[in-house]
């Protein structure tokens, strides 16, 4: 790997830190090349590095991440084409972010997919053992809305913005109390990640029209708040309108927290099973 075209100062070094990695592949119906995931916060080296963990079968690599930092797009969400050829992606199917002398090399594409894996909050097929949870969560929210319990929403694009706003209002609070936050809500069963020195907790993230009382939270969720130092950040009442434009706005609303969140404290109710049958 040329990692002088990622950074100019790692021209001679064996591998580069917190690079935003990108693999594509090619449709296998329409072809054409697309995003499949990403690597946040990867390593990258300069060699192939040879298989030394008996978990990855015998496969070498040029580049690792923590798992938390991995996502890979479900088949119905690989939809951002990239292009091939000039000024697209080469015939050695790489594409550096910096020219061979060193200059910026990012064209319109390449940033519009950057910026959309940054604003991509929805599901990650690296998690929940390929059970779609993000989607089981859109759905019970869609159904309780259809039954008017308040506080849920069926539309997508108010979802967007309700969930967008509470997590500024999160990154905000936990920001002003010296907190290094991390936002990790496209790649784990959590929303934030808070560092303070050698402390490291846990935020689910939680944003809602209603007053707070009822969330709904995934199975993934649930677990984390269990076996790691979880908080639970609610806004609650918060004010939505949609302008002239058709452009879906949130604001106002009044924070709940819990933190630390002793989750089985409160109630929780199941709102669906998921069920294997026995043996026959």
């Amino acid at each position: 790997m040329n990692l002088g075209r990622m950074s100019a100062a790692a021209r001679h070094a064996e591998h580069v830190d917190d690079v935003l990695l990108v693999f594509v592949a090619t449709h296998p119906s329409e072809g054409g090349q697309r995003v499949v995931g990403w690597y946040r916060n990867s390593r990258v080296f300069r060699e192939e590095q040879p298989d030394d963990d008996p978990r990855r079968g015998g496969c070498s690599f040029f580049a690792s991440a923590p798992a938390t930092d991995a996502t890979l797009l479900p088949v119905d969400r690989r939809t951002w084409r990239v292009p091939v050829g000039p000024g697209g992606m080469k015939r050695t199917h790489v594409r550096y972010a910096l020219d061979r002398a060193g200059h910026d090399d990012q064209p319109t594409w390449l940033v519009e997919i950057v910026q959309l894996i940054d604003a991509y909050t929805g599901p990650n097929a690296m998690l929940g053992a390929g059970l779609d949870e993000a989607a089981v969560e859109e759905a019970v929210e869609v159904e309780l809305a259809k039954q008017g319990r308040a506080g849920f929403c069926s539309d997508p694009a108010m979802r967007r913005a309700i969930e967008k706003h509470a997590m500024a209002a999160a990154t905000a609070y936990y920001g002003a109390d010296g907190w290094t936050v991390r936002d990790h809500s496209a790649r784990a069963p959590y929303d934030l990640m808070l560092e303070q020195g050698d402390e490291r907790w846990r935020v689910e993230v939680k944003g809602t029209t209603g007053d707070g009382s009822e969330v709904i939270l995934t199975r993934g969720e649930v677990e984390s708040a269990r076996s790691h130092a979880s908080a639970l950040f609610i806004l609650h009442s918060i004010q939505v309108e949609v302008d002239e434009d058709g452009v879906v706005r949130a604001a106002g609303g009044e924070e709940t927290v819990f933190d630390p969140w002793e989750i089985d404290a409160g109630e929780l109710i199941p709102v669906s099973f998921f069920y294997r049958p026995p043996a026959r």
